[in-house]
């Protein structure tokens, strides 16, 4: 037992010279439960996404520059009013001026005269000032300096189509709810991703062998190339696959409710900015006669203070009248335009917005 023994210390010689040997392995998977195929899909979705948020961003910076351009034009054509206004005062000025030179009125009317006019002149120099800072905010939001407006505050007398059909159009096209159905199969790809981890894996694979060229028995029994398919699957995961499966399922059921949600608020938004542009544009439209009103009861207090029928509070009331008419025809043109504007953003059809416009 002790020379046995002995033996088994020593080492076994096999072969009288160091073997060479190397192998390579490929293995390509042929089905991993639906992980490859869903997260193709949850790329292309994402991708899709993208675009849904770069047009609802294009929608958005339409409505705050409608904001921005009208706002400009807005402030534009107040300052012209007031322009008028002072021109107006200045011109009773000096017609009060005059008739106290002949004798006709009282020192009175002139000094009334003059607080009008200082009145209309700082109201002039402060609607300058808001001129000057809108259009500031105007080239800032255009990048361009100097930027001057052709359009003009006012609408073309042309009928909405009806409010179904700006529903139908918002529900089917504004991102918002685009977006929100991408975020449902989204979900449900994800769904399908988790429940893929208790799925087995199939691959195939294949095996190459190559070694030194030697002649013995050992080597020459070794095989130089193999093929197979295997499979794997789990019973027992510590990656909380069930969990995750779950939160995904939940994930889906939130998405669901928020287009739900979405679709309820997108409606009222569309029917209150509807009803709102209809509004708007029926007040503009009835404020022509008021224009119209104003202007003609100016000319009388005019004429009648020149031949010493009226006073210079009639005439300044008559101005001040003509003044709030057209500010308030203009405010409410540039109104009824941001109104239209975010209708046909909603709507997706911000062409068929410039159709309204002279």
């Amino acid at each position: 037992m002790q020379h046995i023994l002995g033996l088994l210390s020593q080492p076994i010689t096999f072969l009288k010279q160091d073997v060479v040997i190397g192998a390579i392995n490929i293995i390509y998977p042929l089905y991993a439960g639906g992980v490859r195929i869903h997260g193709i899909k949850l790329a292309k979705i994402a991708k899709q996404d993208a675009k849904e948020a770069l047009r609802l961003k294009k929608l958005a910076s339409f409505e705050e520059l409608a904001s921005i351009y009208y706002g400009a034009l807005l402030a534009k054509e107040v300052l012209e009013v007031l322009n008028q206004t002072t021109d107006g005062a200045r011109l009773h000025y000096q017609n009060a001026l005059n008739l106290e030179k002949s004798g006709q009125v009282a020192h009175l009317e002139v000094l009334i005269a003059q607080v009008a006019l200082d009145k209309a002149t700082n109201k002039q120099k402060e609607a300058s000032n808001a001129s000057h800072i809108a259009f500031l905010a105007l080239d800032s939001a255009l990048s361009t300096p100097n930027v001057a407006p052709t359009s003009a505050l006012s609408l073309l007398d042309k009928p909405l189509k009806d409010e179904s059909y700006f529903i139908e159009k918002t529900l089917a096209s504004y991102p918002i709810i685009s977006s929100l159905d991408l975020k449902i199969d989204a979900a449900t790809q994800a769904k399908k991703l988790a429940f893929g981890a208790f799925m087995p894996q199939v691959v195939a694979f294949s095996n190459y062998i190559f070694h030194d060229n030697q002649k013995s028995l050992l080597i020459q029994a070794m095989p130089t190339f193999s093929v197979g398919v295997g499979a794997r699957i789990s019973l027992l995961s510590p990656t909380a696959r069930v969990q995750k499966y779950q939160v995904a399922k939940l994930s889906e059921l939130e998405a669901q409710s928020l287009k739900s949600q979405a679709i309820k608020e997108l409606t009222l938004l569309t029917q209150k900015t509807y009803a709102q542009a209809n509004y708007l544009k029926e007040e503009y439209k009835s404020l022509k006669s008021s224009v119209e009103l104003a202007s003609e009861n100016l000319k009388l207090q005019q004429n009648a203070f020149k031949q010493g029928m009226a006073t210079s509070t009639q005439v300044i009331d008559a101005q001040n009248s003509l003044q709030a008419a057209l500010i308030e025809q203009k405010t409410s043109a540039y109104k009824a335009i941001l109104s239209l504007a975010k209708l046909f953003a909603l709507s997706d059809e911000v062409e068929e917005f410039y159709a309204y416009l002279p």
